[in-house]
């Protein structure tokens, strides 16, 4: 066999392996290696990809909620699936549990997120402190300090700060800063000028626009507000770096 052939050979051998830890642990069981999904009609050194997955391959189609669909994919679905069999349970047995246990911290915290009933009454409650801090922001000495807080509060600073192995000196852990700020995935979102791109940024006027109206903001005034936001948002993405630019360990 090539050494490509011994690579995907064992790349697929881990993914079945793992598939069959999985799903011998989920909710529902069943085969962990299916020999329908393999083409044995072709030798494996001289296909290997078809030898392993043929059947598959043939049958196989990407789910109307997928973009894209693949064994680890599915090994994905079945992880999620156990995960949130096991979230279940605790949220269940939480009541009966001894308070402070992993056990109940666990089911009382997913509980907690999943009770929507609870979550829709509270309104702003929960986030009445962080908008009153950011409406007290007078000056931009007051904006500089605030960011830590921020932060701390709701990762709210334009950068993130974290401690981490010195990549040049591994017997040390040091404070790391990344770049941040933006709500849309990276930089070129906001600098972009094709069509679909301004597109986009309209829309997610839009979206910023209805999330200041739900916490009361008249509409044009949330409108307006909304504009500011993704100009603010766009001065940041001018000065940060592009994703090609960070991919140099050494400007990071």
């Amino acid at each position: 066999m090539t050494q490509t052939s011994v690579r995907l050979f064992l790349a697929v051998t881990f993914s079945l392996l793992g598939t069959a830890r999985l799903v011998a642990q989920a909710p529902t069981r069943s085969l962990a290696i299916d020999r329908a999904n393999m083409d044995t009609t072709c030798r494996a050194c001289d296909d290997f990809n078809r030898y392993a997955n043929g059947g598959w391959l043939k049958t196989a189609r990407i789910p109307a909620a997928y973009s894209v669909w693949g064994s680890f994919t599915e090994l994905s679905d079945k992880n999620e699936a156990v995960v949130h069999s096991i979230l279940d349970d605790a949220a269940r047995r939480a009541p009966t549990e001894k308070a402070g246990t992993n056990a109940w911290k666990v089911g009382t915290y997913y509980g907690a997120c999943m009770d929507s009933v609870a979550i829709e009454s509270l309104g702003l409650k929960t986030l009445q402190p962080t908008l009153d801090a950011i409406a007290s922001l007078a000056t931009t000495q007051q904006l500089a300090t605030s960011f830590g807080d921020l932060d701390r509060r709701a990762g709210l600073a334009p950068f993130g700060m974290s401690a981490g192995q010195d990549p040049k000196n591994s017997t040390e852990v040091i404070a790391g800063a990344g770049q941040g700020g933006l709500g849309l995935p990276e930089r070129d979102y906001y600098l972009r000028t094709d069509e679909k791109s301004v597109a986009l940024r309209d829309t997610y006027v839009e979206h910023v626009a209805r999330t200041l109206v739900l916490i009361g903001e008249p509409t044009e005034q949330a409108r307006a507000d909304a504009r500011t936001v993704l100009d603010i948002e766009t001065r940041l993405a001018t000065a940060s770096m592009s994703r090609v630019a960070m991919r140099d360990p050494n400007a990071v």
